[in-house]
């Protein structure tokens, strides 16, 4: 159901192509918002899949945020659902049950390319895909279309990935403070990290991620000092091992320059501190704040 006062306007293409020798079987889902009344939204739009589709390994995720127009990105999540989804747009603060997280796109954020021989599982029974935007209006002039691809594995890959989020509580940010928070995802399995994409608001001063061994040896997994939020990229870590009873720690820092308190929410004038990390194999370790 629409928030009252929301006026959009959705534009939606999901097609499947044939397998080619370097990307298999393609897909693509388009979705545009053409304004925002509120100033910024969560929207969700939903695809449905084919069996095929649904039952494939993920070779490469590529998004390709508006170019132009009045309705911005400020980021967008790739989800996949049990069941299926509503074309939309429809508010989607909070994701339905069952959501499995795919990949999240930010300012700066590049296509995320899986390394050779492992693929991103896309769960058994997955019916529909769910792509969650949160739209900032930037001007009067309507928003643009703006799409995600998918390049799905033609047959199994040797290996399989999944998303793996770590996070860290958000204390009020007082005015003129500076803050620092820590969390930990204690690992229950043996696995590996390929990627790490590490997430703040416009108030992050710095985020540190790193993996701490029983003996208390720290390997760092990701250091961002400046943090820059228009320029959220991927960090690619190249199979970093992580071993049962090691402990990934996530630190974020923030200063607060403003007269008035800030708090954690899903806001741009909010903040949160997270990190996705893409495993290999899929891991179910305790994340814990």
């Amino acid at each position: 159901m629409f928030r009252r006062g929301l006026s959009l306007f959705l534009l939606v293409c999901a097609c499947s192509g044939e397998p080619t020798a370097n990307d298999g079987v393609v897909w693509e889902g388009s979705f545009a918002v053409a304004s925002v009344p509120g100033g910024e939204e969560y929207l969700c739009f939903g695809f449905p899949v084919s069996a095929g589709v649904g039952e494939r390994a993920i070779r490469r995720i590529e998004w390709f945020p508006p170019e132009g127009g009045g309705v911005v990105f400020h980021h967008a999540k790739l989800y996949a659902m049990p069941a299926g989804s509503p074309a939309g747009p429809w508010a989607c603060e909070s994701m339905p049950e069952g959501a499995v997280g795919l990949h999240v796109w930010a300012p700066g954020g590049a296509a995320l390319t899986m390394p050779e021989g492992i693929g991103l599982a896309v769960p058994p029974g997955t019916e529909s895909l769910l792509v969650e935007v949160h739209a900032v209006r930037a001007s009067d002039e309507p928003g643009r279309p703006g799409r995600v691809r998918l390049a799905l594995w033609s047959g199994a890959p040797a290996a399989l990935a999944a998303w793996l989020p770590v996070q860290a509580p958000v204390p009020i940010l007082r005015p003129g403070q500076r803050e620092t928070s820590t969390g930990a995802c204690h690992a229950q399995a043996r696995t590996s990290v390929l990627f790490a994409w590490p997430h703040m608001h416009l108030h992050g001063l710095a985020v540190h991620s790193r993996v701490v061994r029983p003996d208390g040896v720290a390997i760092p997994l990701v250091d961002v000092s400046p943090w820059d939020f228009h320029n959220q990229r991927i960090h690619t870590l190249g199979g970093l091992p992580i071993e049962p009873a090691d402990v990934i720690e996530l630190a974020c820092t923030w200063q607060n320059d403003g007269a008035d308190y800030v708090f954690s929410g899903p806001r741009t004038i909010d903040e949160m501190c997270g990190e996705g990390l893409i495993v290999s194999p899929p891991t179910s370790s305790r994340c814990a704040l």
